[in-house]
């Protein structure tokens, strides 16, 4: 907006350098006679325009100083434009790499802690995860204990297909902890073929091609590793409707 405005005065100015010679911009525009702020504001509209598009012929340069300026303020506008998107692009790495030090940092405090507190740290981090699934809710904590350590944590990037019909994490089970995703019949998206969105608080086991619309943080548990667990304790059976709730 700054550089924007700083064009707009320069228009202006060589609009009314040389009025009494050669026809200007502003006699084009019929304002000569208007007060400055509509100058102002047809001059500001015009390098607007000039800076985001090719023009739409309302207000034109009308002799060579304007026609040079212009080709300025395009150049320019452009340097500005590729300077905003480098630091948009660098800003980008930096929190990313920031939050990947702080994702590094925390699991080396983590690591340094003992077994048992470790445990216990993981045990309050997802334990309410599990309690509010429909899964397992029938499973007492001794389960839920057992089930946290084969939790893992799992971040994608907007657009990015998760799981289809043949893929080999389609037997695992995921918590979404932030964004949302979306599931479709196929994945195409070109066809309107979407079934739903599922945001955090959703479980998911669907054999459905699933495409995220947002940045999304989820845990996943594997299905197979889970049945194993839950088959080495005893007193934990599975409800009569577990495939139901697993589909």
């Amino acid at each position: 907006m700054f550089v924007s405005h700083l064009f707009a005065i320069l228009w202006i100015f060589v609009g009314k350098i040389d009025q009494q010679n050669q026809s200007t911009w502003i006699q084009n525009a019929q304002i000569q006679d208007k007060q400055w702020y509509i100058q102002y504001l047809h001059s500001y509209y015009f390098v607007v325009v000039i800076m985001i598009t090719v023009g739409f012929g309302d207000i034109n340069p009308t002799n060579n100083i304007e026609i040079i300026l212009c080709i300025i303020t395009m150049l320019i506008a452009c340097g500005v434009f590729a300077y905003v998107q480098q630091v948009k692009e660098y800003l980008q790495y930096f929190w990313k790499e920031y939050d990947l030090e702080n994702k590094n940092l925390e699991k080396e405090v983590i690591d340094q802690l003992s077994l048992s507190l470790k445990k216990q740290l993981l045990l309050d981090a997802n334990k309410i995860i599990l309690k509010h699934s429909q899964i397992f809710q029938n499973f007492s904590d001794i389960l839920i204990s057992l089930t946290i350590p084969l939790i893992q944590e799992e971040n994608y990037p907007p657009g990015v297909q998760i799981m289809d019909s043949e893929s080999n994490t389609k037997n695992s089970i995921y918590f979404i902890q932030k964004g949302n995703i979306n599931v479709f019949s196929s994945y195409d998206k070109d066809c309107n073929n979407k079934l739903m969105t599922l945001n955090s608080g959703n479980k998911q086991n669907s054999n459905a091609y699933i495409d995220k619309e947002t940045e999304m943080n989820q845990d996943k548990i594997d299905q197979d590793f889970f049945n194993e667990v839950q088959s080495q304790t005893s007193i934990e059976y599975l409800p009569q409707n577990k495939n139901k709730l697993l589909k």
